[in-house]
């Protein structure tokens, strides 16, 4: 299923609300379906339903990049680097 939460949104609805309660259904009847949402605008949208345990979402580029964007990051991968390094050298992950 692919609920389209902006366009939820933007028609004066509660488009986290609908993905919620369709994850509630869904579990409640143990029905063989899963969730990819869809539509979003905004990061917040996007956290509020990954909040929900969706098991997918598709993100446009621009909403995806302002996720990644936050100035934490970037000093925090550096740091996740030079600590591989450290203990690992240049191995990749599988090689480990």
């Amino acid at each position: 299923m692919a609920p389209y939460v902006n366009r939820i949104d933007a028609m004066n609805g509660d488009g986290v609300a609908v993905v919620r309660d369709i994850q509630t259904l869904i579990e409640k009847n143990g029905l063989p379906a899963k969730i990819l949402a869809a539509s979003f605008k905004n990061v917040q949208q996007a956290m509020d339903v990954m909040k929900l345990g969706i098991g997918a979402i598709t993100l446009p580029v621009d909403v995806a990049a302002q996720m990644f964007s936050h100035p934490a990051i970037e000093p925090a991968v550096e740091q996740f680097d030079k600590d591989w390094s450290g203990a690992f050298g240049g191995k990749l992950s599988f090689e480990s």
